[in-house]
Protein backbone atom coordinates (compact mmCIF):
# COMPACT_ATOMS: atom_id res chain seq x y z
CA UNK A 1 0.00 0.00 0.00
CA UNK A 2 1.25 3.50 -0.94
CA UNK A 3 2.22 5.27 2.00
CA UNK A 4 -0.95 7.99 3.02
CA UNK A 5 -3.11 6.00 0.85
CA UNK A 6 -4.83 4.64 4.15
CA UNK A 7 -5.11 8.13 5.73
CA UNK A 8 -7.00 9.75 2.74
CA UNK A 9 -8.92 6.34 2.66
CA UNK A 10 -9.74 7.22 6.36
CA UNK A 11 -10.41 10.49 5.50
CA UNK A 12 -12.75 10.10 2.89
CA UNK A 13 -14.45 7.57 5.48
CA UNK A 14 -14.54 10.60 7.92
CA UNK A 15 -16.08 13.21 5.93
CA UNK A 16 -18.79 10.30 4.44
CA UNK A 17 -19.40 10.70 8.63
CA UNK A 18 -19.21 14.16 9.01
CA UNK A 19 -21.53 14.58 6.01
CA UNK A 20 -24.32 12.26 7.36
CA UNK A 21 -23.84 14.27 10.53
CA UNK A 22 -24.68 17.51 8.78
CA UNK A 23 -27.67 16.58 7.00
CA UNK A 24 -29.48 14.42 9.80
CA UNK A 25 -30.64 17.74 11.23
CA UNK A 26 -32.09 18.13 7.78
CA UNK A 27 -33.75 14.65 7.12
CA UNK A 28 -35.42 15.31 10.81
CA UNK A 29 -36.56 18.72 9.71
CA UNK A 30 -37.76 17.85 6.32
CA UNK A 31 -39.67 14.54 7.55
CA UNK A 32 -43.13 14.66 7.08
CA UNK A 33 -44.65 13.82 9.97
CA UNK A 34 -47.58 15.78 9.56
CA UNK A 35 -48.73 13.64 6.74
CA UNK A 36 -47.86 10.36 8.24
CA UNK A 37 -50.20 11.43 11.02
CA UNK A 38 -53.03 12.58 8.82
CA UNK A 39 -52.92 9.26 6.71
CA UNK A 40 -52.51 7.30 9.69
CA UNK A 41 -55.98 8.95 10.89
CA UNK A 42 -57.53 7.90 7.57
CA UNK A 43 -55.78 4.52 7.67
CA UNK A 44 -58.11 3.73 11.09
CA UNK A 45 -61.17 5.49 10.14
CA UNK A 46 -61.61 3.56 6.57
CA UNK A 47 -63.13 0.22 6.09
CA UNK A 48 -60.59 -2.11 5.26
CA UNK A 49 -59.41 -2.39 1.48
CA UNK A 50 -59.29 1.18 0.19
CA UNK A 51 -56.04 2.41 -0.29
CA UNK A 52 -54.25 5.72 0.27
CA UNK A 53 -51.79 7.86 -1.90
CA UNK A 54 -49.70 10.80 -1.12
CA UNK A 55 -46.82 13.07 -1.79
CA UNK A 56 -44.41 11.45 0.09
CA UNK A 57 -42.70 8.86 -0.87
CA UNK A 58 -42.54 5.22 1.37
CA UNK A 59 -44.66 6.39 3.85
CA UNK A 60 -46.53 2.71 3.57
CA UNK A 61 -44.68 2.03 5.84
CA UNK A 62 -46.56 3.49 8.57
CA UNK A 63 -50.32 2.27 7.87
CA UNK A 64 -52.14 -0.97 7.35
CA UNK A 65 -53.41 -0.72 3.86
CA UNK A 66 -51.78 0.24 0.60
CA UNK A 67 -50.05 3.29 -0.38
CA UNK A 68 -49.19 4.78 -3.17
CA UNK A 69 -46.80 7.54 -3.81
CA UNK A 70 -47.68 9.78 -6.18
CA UNK A 71 -44.61 10.91 -9.05
CA UNK A 72 -43.65 14.02 -9.64
CA UNK A 73 -44.42 16.02 -12.31
CA UNK A 74 -42.41 16.15 -15.67
CA UNK A 75 -41.48 18.09 -18.52
CA UNK A 76 -44.75 19.84 -20.01
CA UNK A 77 -46.63 18.62 -16.94
CA UNK A 78 -44.78 21.13 -14.58
CA UNK A 79 -46.32 23.91 -16.47
CA UNK A 80 -49.72 22.49 -17.84
CA UNK A 81 -51.33 20.54 -14.48
CA UNK A 82 -53.91 18.97 -16.47
CA UNK A 83 -51.37 16.42 -17.84
CA UNK A 84 -50.18 15.46 -14.87
CA UNK A 85 -53.92 14.87 -13.26
CA UNK A 86 -54.44 13.27 -16.63
CA UNK A 87 -51.62 10.64 -15.73
CA UNK A 88 -51.95 9.99 -11.87
CA UNK A 89 -56.16 9.61 -11.98
CA UNK A 90 -55.53 6.61 -13.89
CA UNK A 91 -52.66 5.23 -11.70
CA UNK A 92 -54.78 6.09 -8.39
CA UNK A 93 -57.77 4.38 -9.79
CA UNK A 94 -56.15 1.20 -10.35
CA UNK A 95 -54.07 1.16 -7.14
CA UNK A 96 -58.13 1.45 -5.81
CA UNK A 97 -57.41 4.84 -3.92
CA UNK A 98 -59.82 6.51 -1.91
CA UNK A 99 -58.02 9.50 -0.40
CA UNK A 100 -54.96 11.44 -1.19
CA UNK A 101 -53.13 12.87 1.53
CA UNK A 102 -50.64 16.20 0.13
CA UNK A 103 -48.64 18.11 2.35
CA UNK A 104 -46.45 20.90 1.40
CA UNK A 105 -42.81 19.08 2.63
CA UNK A 106 -43.02 16.79 -0.72
CA UNK A 107 -44.81 18.42 -2.92
CA UNK A 108 -42.19 19.43 -5.03
CA UNK A 109 -42.64 19.92 -8.46
CA UNK A 110 -46.28 18.54 -7.96
CA UNK A 111 -49.19 21.09 -8.76
CA UNK A 112 -49.41 23.64 -6.15
CA UNK A 113 -53.02 23.70 -6.31
CA UNK A 114 -53.28 20.66 -4.60
CA UNK A 115 -52.87 22.71 -1.22
CA UNK A 116 -54.75 26.02 -1.47
CA UNK A 117 -58.18 23.84 -1.36
CA UNK A 118 -59.97 24.55 -4.67
CA UNK A 119 -60.52 21.40 -6.19
CA UNK A 120 -57.91 21.23 -9.17
CA UNK A 121 -60.05 18.40 -11.14
CA UNK A 122 -63.37 17.27 -10.98
CA UNK A 123 -62.65 14.39 -9.64
CA UNK A 124 -61.50 15.39 -6.34
CA UNK A 125 -63.42 16.73 -3.38
CA UNK A 126 -61.20 18.37 -0.38
CA UNK A 127 -62.13 16.67 2.83
CA UNK A 128 -59.57 18.89 4.95
CA UNK A 129 -57.17 21.49 4.55
CA UNK A 130 -55.16 22.65 7.90
CA UNK A 131 -51.20 23.38 8.62
CA UNK A 132 -49.71 22.52 5.41
CA UNK A 133 -51.81 19.45 5.01
CA UNK A 134 -54.97 18.80 2.36
CA UNK A 135 -56.44 15.67 2.25
CA UNK A 136 -58.83 14.58 -0.88
CA UNK A 137 -61.55 12.06 -1.69
CA UNK A 138 -61.60 10.73 -5.09
CA UNK A 139 -65.20 11.04 -6.14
Amino acid sequence: MVRGAESSAQCRGYEKDLTFGFRLPDFIRRHPYREVAALRRLDASLPPGPALAGTSPFLGRYLKRPYLDLPDAFGPEIAEPRLWFARVEPMMRRAGVDDLVVGATDLRDRPATLLNGEPPVPWLELVSRQEGIAVWHLK
